[in-house]
């Protein structure tokens, strides 16, 4: 919970980042900010890649346990309706703590593509001189600083939040499989 209010507050940070350079149009001190907001973005996700981690792992093994529970109570005692509710009911705290990492990691998927689409933001930006070099030289300058949510110096995109549902759909194919081999 407070890992993704500190993603959110990272992703207004980068809002007011956007804000300021569309009002002042100041591209010069927008370099300067720029280091300090990537200095942020970086520190942070030094800070808790650790945590971030282990609540990740933790969220998947639980819902794995979840799941085998299920399917092996469904196996064992049949599709009653009142041990499916039963079986809900114990499963609910580490259904809703493997939503909340769900949510932590869109946050920081979500920040990192801000990241990737704020240099064309800053190239929209209206200016007297249709070929401003100081505006040119932010835009580069922030598409090749390559900024994002980093966790132990991998950038977590969408791209990887969705290869997480297919690496979880594998494992959870793969335990109904065996456990109706078994039963």
């Amino acid at each position: 919970y407070v890992q993704s209010h500190i993603l959110l507050g990272l992703d207004r940070s980068l809002d007011c980042w956007c804000c300021s350079i569309l009002n002042d149009s100041d591209f010069a001190l927008g370099v300067d900010s720029w280091n300090c907001l990537q200095a942020l973005l970086k520190c942070i996700g030094r800070g808790i890649a650790s945590s971030f981690l282990a609540s990740q792992a933790c969220g998947a093994l639980g819902l794995i346990y979840v799941l085998t529970s299920a399917v092996t109570a469904s196996f064992q005692l049949g599709l009653k309706p009142d041990v499916l509710i039963l079986e809900g009911v114990n499963a609910l705290p580490l259904l809703v703590f493997f939503l909340l990492n769900l949510r932590v990691c869109a946050h920081g998927a979500n920040l990192t593509e801000k990241c990737r689409v704020i240099p064309a933001f800053v190239n929209q930006i209206p200016t007297e001189d249709s070929l401003d070099d100081e505006r040119q030289y932010l835009v580069r300058y922030v598409a090749d600083s390559s900024a994002g949510f980093f966790v132990k110096e991998v950038k977590l995109t969408r791209e990887m939040f969705l290869k997480n549902f297919v690496a979880a759909g594998g494992l959870m194919t793969g335990a109904v499989g065996v456990l109706s081999r078994i039963y």
